[in-house]
């Protein structure tokens, strides 16, 4: 009985990080949506590219399953991914102002 608890719990654990990785995926796509609706310019559009590439690389790491820091870790880069996002997004905005999206009425 209990090496069956061991097994179907290996077997959801590994499952878990899988969605964990597609769930992950889909956050760093959307990551690139202020700049693909005319939000923000190509400043933050490089950020966030290179940032998500830190958050899938860590994703990846957590679904291989060898480093058993990685969880920990991982949470900890999307703390530090979330808040330099925000920042790219700022800095962005004060640098490069969109200036297409005022209507000249």
């Amino acid at each position: 009985m209990f090496v069956m608890t061991e097994i179907m719990y290996a077997i959801l654990h590994h499952n878990l990080h899988q969605v964990s990785t597609v769930t992950h995926s889909t956050l760093v796509l959307t990551t690139f949506l202020p700049y693909l609706i005319g939000m923000s310019n190509l400043l933050y559009l490089i950020c966030a590219i290179a940032l998500g590439a830190g958050f899938l690389y860590w994703s990846v790491i957590l679904l291989v399953g060898h480093n058993q820091q990685a969880p920990m870790e991982t949470f900890r880069y999307s703390i530090v991914y979330l808040m330099a996002l925000f920042v790219a997004l700022l800095v962005d905005h004060y640098l490069m102002p969109v200036t297409y999206l005022v209507s000249h009425v």
